[in-house]
């Protein structure tokens, strides 16, 4: 009869997740986890086939960590979620840098060798239903308004992690709001073109 593992492969993904959080997914080494878990680098073989599945299961996690965030606003029930949306996307990626670097700025991890469902962050789905029912737009305009905003609050995101810009709260929604009334006048100028067509 096999020995019972050491560690649960729940415990094994707190201890990756927790280098990740801290040095960056990078870091999640076998011996380091060992490390962490204060033991040898077997029992993550025994949990898992490989790195590669570790490190997925970190991203799925991280993941978690930012739908989270993007749920509580919606959960607070704010009449205009997708502003704050913005807000918490750049929020989380001063508070959490490795964080979003892991879901926003490298490419997501393969999980060889296994079956584990890599799924896809739930904001994006929720932010376009947001801005059709709050706008009055179509599924389609909500989408192509997403995505006009959602590269400058991107690239606001980096920024503010890598410290190039230094903003506060106000300022950040008050560059968001703009960008974002900015891309609803050129979202409604096209409908309105096609419209007159």
């Amino acid at each position: 009869m096999p020995a019972k593992p050491k560690y649960t492969r729940e415990e094994v993904i707190d201890a990756a997740f927790e280098i990740a959080r801290r040095n960056g997914i990078e870091s999640i080494t076998a011996r380091e986890v060992g490390k962490r878990l204060n033991t040898s680098p077997s029992p993550i073989f025994t949990a898992f086939e490989c790195m590669e599945q570790l490190k997925a299961e970190v991203w799925k996690r991280a993941g978690a960590e930012y739908d989270k965030r993007i749920n509580a606003i919606f959960a607070q029930k704010n009449e205009k979620p997708y502003k704050q949306i913005g807000i918490e996307t750049v929020r989380f990626a001063i508070d959490e840098p490795n964080l979003f670097r892991i879901l926003f700025v490298r490419r997501r991890p393969n999980p060889r060798h296994g079956n584990i469902e890599m799924q896809d962050i739930q904001a994006t789905d929720k932010a376009v239903k947001a801005i059709a029912e709050n706008y009055l737009l179509s599924l389609e305009a909500a989408r192509a308004l997403h995505y006009q905003v959602w590269f400058y609050t991107f690239g606001l995101a980096v920024m503010c992690m890598n410290g190039v810009a230094d903003l506060t709260d106000d300022q950040i929604e008050e560059l968001l709001t703009r960008q974002f009334e900015a891309a609803l006048l050129w979202i409604k100028s096209q409908k309105s073109k096609q419209d007159n067509i």
